[in-house]
C-alpha cells in the first residue's frame, strides 16, 4: 500500500486503504470539495513554456494546485507534479 501511495503521489497509504473499502462496498466515490469541477482525470498536453508558466502562477498564488489546474484547463496531478 505504502509503495503505491508514493507511486501515485497519494498523500498516505491509509487514504487508498480507504479509497479501496469504498470500492469494494460498492459506494460512490465522490469529490469532497464542494463546487469545484472534476480535474482529477482531466488533463492535457502542455508545452515546456506553457508549465513554467503555470508553475510560476501557482507559486506566486499560495501553491492553490486546483486553481491553477481550472485556469489552465489542466489536471490537477499534472500541476502538482510539475510545481
Amino acid at each position: 500500500m505504502r509503495e503505491v501511495a508514493r507511486l501515485y503521489e497519494i498523500s498516505d497509504a491509509s487514504v487508498l486503504r480507504g479509497w479501496i473499502k469504498k470500492y469494494n462496498s460498492h459506494r460512490d466515490l465522490k469529490d469532497t470539495s464542494k463546487g469545484r469541477t472534476n480535474s482529477m482525470i482531466k488533463g492535457r498536453k502542455t508545452t515546456w513554456e506553457e508549465r513554467i508558466q503555470i508553475v510560476l502562477d501557482c507559486l506566486e498564488n499560495g501553491k492553490d494546485y486546483q486553481e491553477a489546474a481550472n485556469t489552465y484547463n489542466v489536471s490537477y496531478q499534472q500541476v502538482y507534479q510539475w510545481v
